[in-house]
């Protein structure tokens, strides 16, 4: 048993930090206004976010409390993807074939703190990452709580935030916001372990206005 809790985690951590990595190493992130059609609102942080030699993204994860085991894994993986964006692992070759070695030739340095699964502490620590360290992109959650919290800050301050983890489909569902998205691999993983659900899941209508979710 100890055995299969442990491939568990390791799958969790990996697949976590691809899902990160797709998000982190977007090319698109650090593209200047005129890049984009006329009329759009503008992305993040950007110029100062971009203007140096390093960019960074913000992670409030929650390293203490009932989701600390998934906020250390969440961080691990984040921490992979970081490294394999800036090492310019042949992984992301496959999900971001532009990247490089880091970001449109930019160090990638990830900033987290810990929220203690509590909204109100995301929001604040993310703030704090756009007000004194430019952040370019947000990450983070595992309750579901935070995830939606963090979609309305990051409609808000138009910063692009992507939701680690987040079980409920109101992230992406009414609450689903142009800024935030959330991968789906977490629904598929949990139905994994309950081989009744697997199939609904794998019906799930996909392609909807509102699904956002990263697809790899």
């Amino acid at each position: 048993m100890r055995d299969i809790l442990k491939d568990e985690q390791r799958r969790r951590l990996l697949k976590t930090g691809a899902a990160i990595g797709a998000g982190l190493g977007a090319p698109s992130l650090l593209l200047p206004a005129s890049a984009w059609a006329e009329g759009r609102p503008p992305i993040g942080t950007w110029p100062a976010g971009s203007s140096g030699p390093t960019v960074y993204a913000g992670a409030a994860y929650p390293l203490t409390g009932t989701y600390a085991a998934q906020g250390a894994d969440e961080l691990k993986g984040a921490q992979l993807a970081v490294e394999h964006i800036n090492n310019g692992h042949p992984l992301m070759k496959v999900m971001s074939p532009k990247t490089k070695n880091g970001v449109l030739g930019k160090k990638l340095e990830l900033l987290y703190a810990d929220s203690g699964a509590k909204p109100n502490n995301a929001v604040q620590i993310a703030q704090r990452f756009i007000s004194e360290n430019k952040v370019v992109v947000l990450t983070g959650s595992t309750s579901s709580a935070v995830a939606v919290a963090m979609n309305k800050f990051a409609q808000r301050e138009k910063v692009f935030y992507f939701a680690g983890l987040s079980g409920s489909n109101d992230t992406t569902g009414k609450d689903c916001v142009r800024y935030g998205v959330r991968q789906d691999f977490f629904g598929q993983t949990a139905a994994g372990d309950r081989p009744g659900d697997a199939q609904a899941v794998r019906q799930e209508p996909q392609g909807g206005v509102h699904d956002a979710r990263l697809h790899l």
